[in-house]
């Protein structure tokens, strides 16, 4: 959805009952407001996202590492994808680094994730805010928003 001179946009909410609304773009924290039933108006301020850099060495590009991806789509799925049960279907949003130097694994995505659920029926969108995996002391964070849906 874009945003008229001003900010502002209007958005209709189809059916009845409690939504979580997630505004997110590249750059900007990502903002969440539950939206009641009723509720005529509601305003979301949203802010550019500051991130400071530790230093930072330009070096020839390292090849993405399967087991990697492996691991990471295991993990946020809980299981190995599948289109018969469980997948994504934007599985190149994701980007990978990994430093060889502290064996540390760092995911980000800039747009949502979207799974499907073939088991449960239904369709997921996951706003990836962090994920981290140490491979020295197999220890894996992650940290997210999800909406969900029926397929």
């Amino acid at each position: 959805m874009t945003t008229d001179s001003e900010g502002r946009y209007r958005l209709a909410i189809p059916g009845e009952g409690s939504y979580r609304l997630a505004v997110s773009h590249a750059g900007y924290e990502p903002v969440f407001e539950n939206i009641e039933q009723g509720e005529k108006s509601v305003v979301m301020d949203v802010a550019l996202q500051i991130r400071e850099l530790d230093e930072v060495t330009v070096a020839k590009k390292i090849k993405f590492r399967s087991e990697d991806i492996d691991l990471f789509w295991t993990i946020l799925l809980g299981e190995a994808p599948s289109k018969k049960y469980i997948y994504a279907t934007n599985p190149q949003a994701p980007y990978f680094y990994y430093n060889t130097s502290t064996n540390i694994l760092t995911v980000t995505c800039r747009e949502p994730i979207k799974i499907i659920n073939n088991e449960t029926g239904y369709s997921v969108l996951y706003l990836l805010k962090n994920f981290t995996h140490n491979y020295n002391i197999a220890l894996t964070s992650w940290e997210g928003e999800y909406a969900l849906s029926a397929i």
